[in-house]
């Protein structure tokens, strides 16, 4: 007969419960805009403001490019391409709310090009206007042209719970390196998303479907 500890019991349930925290925000560009797909009616987010530092920038959306890995699975990707070298590109948007939530996770998509390894890196931050917290400092860019996924955890920061009435701004920087004037120097962003931790009730009731789970092997 298998026995299991109280702490056992309460992983299978943590576990459990994290593995669905729920979106709050989503860029997936699927409608070849910079706008925002908000799940929760009481949240506000901004549409994403592209801001270059120095340069120009042409933005463009790619179809059936966005998949993790898999550019055949469709979808769309927003593209930045630089017209100048050695210069940088800030992606930003603001989240609000009328409620009070917890925050999981921030993560996005990236890529750049590799005919002329176009970024030498990307950082992402989180600011309440007042103070600014580097969740990702010059993570390096993969060089083959490939989707990666970065993520960055709230929890535990000063900005892991987003209060009614407050504002927090994240941004992402990609830095570049060099480029070309036919704008072939690119940088790909996907599936910007931002997650929040499960209310209580919903932890209880995943905790409880867990317990239920393991007394049902145990018979």
């Amino acid at each position: 007969m298998n026995t299991f500890s109280l702490s056992t019991l309460l992983t299978v349930g943590f576990s459990i419960s994290s593995a669905h925290a729920a979106t709050l925000a989503l860029y997936n560009f699927e409608s070849s805009t910079l706008s925002d797909s908000a799940s929760v009616t009481d949240i506000t987010a901004t549409d994403l403001n592209v801001v270059s530092n120095g340069f120009t920038v042409n933005t463009l959306f790619h179809t059936g490019g966005n998949a993790l890995g898999n550019a055949s699975l469709g979808g769309s990707e927003a593209e930045f391409g630089f017209t100048t070298a050695g210069q940088s590109v800030d992606l930003s948007f603001d989240l609000s709310t009328s409620a009070s939530y917890t925050l999981d996770s921030i993560s996005f998509q990236h890529r750049a090009n590799n005919s002329t390894n176009a970024f030498d890196s990307h950082n992402l931050s989180v600011s309440d206007g007042v103070t600014t917290l580097n969740l990702i400092i010059n993570e390096l860019t993969n060089p083959l042209n490939q989707w990666n996924e970065y993520s960055a955890s709230l929890q535990g920061t000063a900005f892991e719970t987003l209060d009614a009435g407050t504002t927090l701004t994240f941004t992402i920087r990609l830095a570049g390196k060099s480029s070309n004037g036919a704008g072939n120097s690119f940088s790909g962003i996907d599936d910007i998303t931002v997650t929040k931790v499960p209310e209580p009730s919903s932890t209880a009731l995943l905790g409880l479907g867990g317990l239920a789970l393991v007394l049902r092997r145990r018979r």
